[in-house]
């Protein structure tokens, strides 16, 4: 749990990994815990290992998911003023973040984040895509609690570019290039190693930013088409 204060608004970010049994106990811990502390303005995100309206949240399997502490959640949630986000925001999909094939098919949307109503407003968007290395998906809200411009910031080299041989190669030719170019030159020695730090920033930043683009492009390629071959699987099983 994280109490933070935003811009004048206090924010209480809380993550959680429910048990796999139907342990109310542990709801009512996590109520607790945020009675104690005056927790305003909730954001309450994890996996709940439940899910909120079986008709709506799950295909297959039985008709019924840890019926105990869905029904403490519900409560909970209705004493606190909390909203299930994306539900709100996606109020006729059926989308799942956790699913199991064998021995037969379930699919449930377990993974959540649950929201004060009073900073609905702030969430401008929620969204389910593709998880890595993980049986789940991936849940993700966009929150937007001010308006401040935020400056460019420090640049710092990501160290991994020294094992890319592109960029070695590139950054051999800058320093062959920038001396080359200064060597004529009457310049001291210290000067010329400020220039020369110059250029392999300059250079780096471009190269970083090109391979940065490149890989978000390959990346949403991907989550595309794990998400179409997802909602493939969901329709089908919703069909049978």
């Amino acid at each position: 749990m994280l109490k933070l204060n935003l811009s004048g608004k206090e924010i209480t970010l809380l993550n959680l990994y429910a048990p796999n049994n139907d342990d109310v106990g542990f709801f009512h811990n996590i109520a607790t815990e945020l009675i104690v502390v005056d927790a305003m303005n909730m954001i309450i995100g994890g996996d709940f290992n439940l899910v909120l309206d079986i008709k709506a949240d799950k295909t297959g399997g039985l008709e019924k998911t840890h019926t105990k502490s869905s029904q403490f959640l519900a409560q909970f949630m209705e004493s606190q003023n909390l909203i299930d986000i994306w539900r709100i925001q996606h109020p006729d999909s059926r989308q799942f973040t956790w699913r199991r094939r064998n021995p037969y098919p379930i699919h449930c949307r377990l993974d959540m984040f649950l929201v004060s109503d009073s900073i609905q407003g702030c969430i401008e968007r929620s969204s389910i895509v593709p998880g890595f290395r993980t049986d789940h998906s991936l849940i993700i809200i966009n929150c937007c609690f001010s308006e401040i411009d935020r400056g460019p910031g420090y640049w710092k080299l990501n160290c991994s570019l020294l094992h890319d041989e592109e960029y070695i190669n590139m950054i051999k030719t800058v320093v062959n290039e920038c001396h080359t170019q200064y060597e004529n030159i009457n310049i001291t020695p210290d000067l010329l190693w400020e220039l020369l730090k110059m250029e392999i920033r300059r250079n780096s930043i471009h190269y970083s930013a090109r391979k940065k683009r490149k890989q978000v492009a390959e990346q949403q390629t991907i989550e595309k088409e794990i998400a179409n071959l997802e909602n493939k699987i969901d329709k089908t099983n919703q069909e049978h």
